[in-house]
């Protein structure tokens, strides 16, 4: 289930985050020349699908590049604000939240906490797929239910 929905279910609003701004480096240049010199014209269709997979794959290292540090940064902030301490690394953060998830898991007392970082974390991965604005860094919302659709706890059960 989407963390949308579950917001939805569980009257949560979800955050929003703020794309970090690009850094520049000396690559730049090399990633925009890769990226330019994948958009090729051609009649052939899986060389056409291949190209712009490539396309994509090349975007989003450049985008990664852009801003890949400062969200790695921004995702150690909300777990330290979640777990009480700040882990050193990217790997030493996914550990650590996989255990808190797991000792939370049994009561659950954490879950809104826990589908806010989610979602911050989740959007934070769309910023990193292309340039802002672009079709690939879109995170599309799930549409919301109908209101005839009761919260779990207020469904009727035969």
């Amino acid at each position: 289930m989407r963390r949308e929905t579950l917001a939805e279910l569980l009257d949560i609003e979800l955050p929003t985050v703020t794309a970090p701004e690009p850094r520049i480096t000396r690559q730049d240049k090399t990633f925009a020349h890769l990226v330019e010199s994948l958009k090729v014209d051609t009649d052939d269709y899986l060389l056409k699908h291949d190209l712009r997979l490539a396309f994509r794959m090349a975007r989003h290292l450049q985008r990664a590049h852009e801003i890949g540090d400062q969200i790695i940064e921004d995702d150690l902030d909300d777990l330290h604000a979640l777990l009480g301490r700040r882990p050193a690394t990217f790997a030493e953060g996914d550990a650590a939240l996989e255990e808190f998830v797991l000792a939370d898991a049994a009561d659950g007392r954490h879950d809104e906490a826990l589908i806010k970082l989610f979602h911050r974390r989740n959007l934070r991965v769309h910023l990193q797929l292309g340039p802002a604005g672009s079709s690939m860094a879109t995170h599309l919302p799930m549409r919301p239910f109908p209101a005839a659709v009761a919260a779990p706890s207020e469904r009727n059960h035969p």
